[in-house]
């Protein structure tokens, strides 16, 4: 693995192809649906995607994931089937995690990648968007009233003489 400086994961939310994960709320959501992943298999997914594109070998996974715990590499074999399974990918035509033989794996897909505290409100389009969605509709809601109330008040008779 290099040495890059790569944000803590402690805040990022990743979005990809329809599918966005909070590292924060450690939720997945696939296709808008929150799907369900156990934390190991989460942590793992996680890890990949802190490193779009590289090869992250399988001992670096389970010392990261595992901490030093005696665990054998079926474990992680396991995880990731079950992460695939959940994300709609398969071994064979990968299209997020990539098997790298006898090294470990790759998530190969493009994502999307927000350092942030603010909740996620996947849309219909897969991609993701904060609260400030909802902050903009109310916006909108009180300028509204406010012409309204603009409409109805009479001017001060001081100022329409």
């Amino acid at each position: 693995m290099n040495n890059t400086n790569h944000h803590s994961n402690t805040h990022a939310i990743f979005a990809f192809d329809g599918i966005v994960v909070d590292a924060v709320g450690h939720t997945l959501y696939c296709n808008n649906e929150l799907c369900d992943l156990e934390p190991k298999a989460f942590a793992v997914l996680l890890y990949l995607l802190t490193y779009p594109g590289e090869v992250v070998t399988k001992d670096e996974l389970l010392d990261a994931v595992w901490t030093h715990r005696c665990v054998t590499p079926n474990v992680l074999s396991r995880v990731i089937a079950k992460i695939r399974h959940v994300l709609g990918d398969t071994a064979f035509n990968s299209r997020y995690i990539e098997t790298v033989p006898t090294l470990g794996y790759r998530f190969i897909a493009d994502v999307e990648q927000s350092f942030s505290h603010n909740k996620i409100i996947p849309n219909q389009n897969g991609i993701f968007k904060k609260d400030l969605v909802h902050s903009s509709v109310l916006l909108e809601e009180v300028k509204q009233l406010l012409s309204h109330l603009n409409e109805e008040r009479t001017p001060y008779p001081a100022l329409t003489k």
